[in-house]
């Protein structure tokens, strides 16, 4: 027997194509939650977290346009879904509420290799989108331990940082165009342009947000050469704030590494077990084919022995990078 219906479901079925609404008491179990560890231990203490009504498979921006018309319309709580891999609770369902399931909206829709930007459906996974921007010598530069399975519309949405932006930026330094949906249903397109001058940056505004301000569907994306290798250094400070303080020089002074990650003494313990290795560490990586990126990488070494931190080689820093997303499971 089919799930009863509630009226107002009914017509938000009618207003987008059959298939994309569900609820099937299953679907609508496993888009309650996030990773959220609170909510999985609730789950692990059969306390579950109460489902939505209903979920949207959005396939367009349009349909989510509808949607959220019909939400205005009859009050609806919405809760926006992209892959699923937050880790705060942003994509935990309400009672009866409707959840907007962005992951059929997965597709690269341009790659502009001389002004070097990607439009993205804001469900591209992260590790889909590298990949893609790879085979062109590519690279958003974005790397947080979740990127396998992250999408850019999360990314924007939380305002994602990740292993590279200290060369690279955080995600805001990326956007520079933006397909929204607003609350009601109005579509929202911001072009992809340079900075200007008049008046506020709108795309900023939803950076961050969210969700709560507009649901994003589309990206588009500052890209990079990828760097064909890493020159890589691990640094032993006296202490995690002598540590700080180096890397406070390093950037005051403008050095250019890409990857700057400063280690306390119990993660570095966890993240280098059984290497020999005790206290804080900093890894350090350049672009390997960067100008003047050796007599940097010798420069840093000085540097940090005026703030008392030894150089212990590339080998900690270079198996640090290869199990970066280890902890993310």
């Amino acid at each position: 027997m089919m799930p009863r219906v509630d009226p107002p479901l009914a017509s938000l079925i009618e207003r987008l194509p059959p298939g994309t609404v569900s609820t099937h008491p299953g679907e609508v179990a496993v888009h309650a939650r996030d990773r959220w560890a609170l909510a999985m231990l609730r789950d692990a203490r059969g306390d579950r977290v109460p489902p939505p009504a209903a979920v949207v498979f959005a396939s367009t921006t349009e349909h989510v346009a509808a949607a959220l018309a019909w939400a205005e319309e009859t009050g609806a709580a919405i809760v926006p879904r992209g892959g699923g891999t937050g880790l705060a609770g942003g994509a935990e369902a309400v009672q009866r509420s409707v959840v907007i399931d962005l992951s059929r909206m997965d597709r690269i829709l341009a790659v502009d290799d001389v002004s070097q930007t990607v439009t993205a459906q804001a469900a591209v996974q992260g590790g889909f989108l590298e990949a893609a921007l790879g085979t062109r010598g590519l690279t958003t530069g974005h790397d947080p331990e979740s990127l396998a399975a992250s999408t850019v519309g999360g990314w924007i949405a939380s305002r994602s940082a990740g292993s590279a932006s200290a060369g690279y930026g955080t995600i805001e330094d990326m956007v520079v165009g933006l397909t929204v949906v607003l609350g009601g249903g109005e579509v929202v397109r911001l072009a992809a342009i340079p900075r200007g001058g008049p008046g506020p940056d709108l795309r900023r505004l939803f950076v961050g947000s969210e969700g709560v301000l507009g649901i994003v569907t589309e990206a588009t994306l500052a890209v990079s050469r990828a760097p064909k290798e890493y020159l890589w250094d691990t640094l032993r400070p006296n202490s995690f704030e002598s540590g700080a303080a180096l890397i406070r020089e390093v950037v005051q002074r403008r050095f250019r590494p890409l990857v700057m990650r400063l280690l306390d003494a119990d993660e570095a313990a966890f993240v280098f077990e059984g290497l020999g290795h005790t206290g804080a560490a900093l890894v350090i990586g350049f672009d390997g084919d960067a100008p003047a990126a050796a007599a940097q990488w010798f420069h840093l070494r000085e540097l940090g022995k005026q703030f008392g931190a030894r150089s212990l080689g590339p080998e900690l820093a270079q198996h640090w990078w290869d199990h970066r997303y280890d902890s993310f499971g």
